[in-house]
C-alpha cells in the first residue's frame, strides 16, 4: 500500500484496497491548520490552485493557504484570510 490508500478491514483479518485519497479530505496528522482538511491529488497532499464550493483555494503540500501573494500560469493572484483567490478589483494593503 502507498500513502493517501483508502483501505477497508473486514471482521475477519483481511482488507481490502479501495482507491487513493482525492479531494478535501479530513486528515488531521498531515496537518491541524483550516480545521485539518487538506487536498490530495491521486493519494498525494497537492500544491497549487483547486478549485471548490465555486472558487480557487491555493494548497502547499494538501495545506490550504490564507491571505497571501501567490504565483501560477504566469500570472500573480491574491488569496484573502480564507484562502480565496479574490476576483475583480481589490484594495489590499491600502
Amino acid at each position: 500500500m502507498s500513502a493517501g490508500t483508502w483501505v477497508d478491514f473486514g471482521t475477519n483479518g483481511t482488507f481490502n484496497l479501495k482507491n487513493k485519497l482525492q479531494g478535501y479530505v479530513y486528515t488531521p496528522h498531515l496537518s491541524n491548520l483550516n480545521g485539518g482538511y487538506n487536498w490530495f491529488e491521486d493519494g498525494q497532499p497537492y500544491t497549487g490552485f483547486r478549485h471548490y464550493m465555486g472558487t480557487y483555494y491555493w494548497f502547499i503540500d494538501g495545506v490550504r493557504q490564507n491571505a497571501g501573494w501567490r504565483e501560477a500560469w504566469g500570472y500573480t493572484y491574491y488569496t484573502d484570510e480564507n484562502g480565496r483567490a479574490v476576483q475583480g478589483t481589490q484594495i489590499i494593503n491600502g
